[in-house]
């Protein structure tokens, strides 16, 4: 009995061991993998002296921006022109711009290091962005319009209004004959004579 009772005793260790080193490689994977991933890297050049509202996902910004590559070289920018205006995660612009973006105050200034997998990557823009180029942006948030909760719901009500509209119609219109049907039968009805009167009739 002792010894059984050993033998459970040292499998359970062998096996307490066995997990307690599989979530230490479990760890150290996530650790890795986690290490690994490419992050964009905020710089907050100036602040203003009160946060009246911040930039989050969802949100429709209006932002100034200028581009450069590590040269220095700018590639593009939105000053002397009118700021770009988007909606955050909507992927319109690159996923790194958006990173930079998000939690910024209106009227901050930063400066934004995108690594090249969140920019352009390998492919780049040709003529203008080599390809696995790192980008910098300067940007200024110049304001923030958060769309109201019942806005998707007029949205998806406008685009289903054609359809109502059109079934309301087409509806109206069948009850209408069908009105119309029932009106003429019963005309049609009066119209029969009747075989009792004409019986009385024929007595006479």
């Amino acid at each position: 009995y002792q010894r059984r009772v050993r033998g459970v005793w040292a499998e359970f260790i062998t096996m307490k061991r066995f997990l307690a080193f599989s979530f230490f490689l479990l760890a150290v994977t996530i650790s890795c993998g986690a290490s690994s991933e490419p992050k964009v890297d905020v710089e907050v050049i100036q602040s203003p002296d009160y946060c009246s509202d911040t930039a989050n996902l969802g949100d429709l910004v209006s932002v100034h921006y200028t581009g450069r590559l590590p040269s220095g070289q700018v590639f593009d920018s939105s000053e002397g022109r009118e700021p770009l205006v988007f909606t955050l995660g909507d992927g319109r612009v690159i996923p790194g711009y958006e990173q930079g973006i998000v939690g910024a105050c209106v009227g901050e200034k930063r400066r934004i290091s995108i690594p090249p997998e969140l920019a352009y990557g390998a492919q780049g823009v040709p003529g203008v962005i080599p390809p696995n180029t790192p980008l910098e942006f300067h940007i200024e948030l110049l304001g923030v319009h958060r769309t109201p909760f019942y806005q998707p719901i007029v949205e998806f009500i406008s685009e289903l209004l054609p359809f109502f509209i059109v079934a309301a119609i087409a509806v109206y219109i069948f009850f209408k004959i069908r009105s119309s049907e029932k009106e003429d039968a019963a005309k049609s009805v009066h119209k029969l004579p009747n075989p009792n009167k004409q019986k009385k009739r024929k007595q006479r």
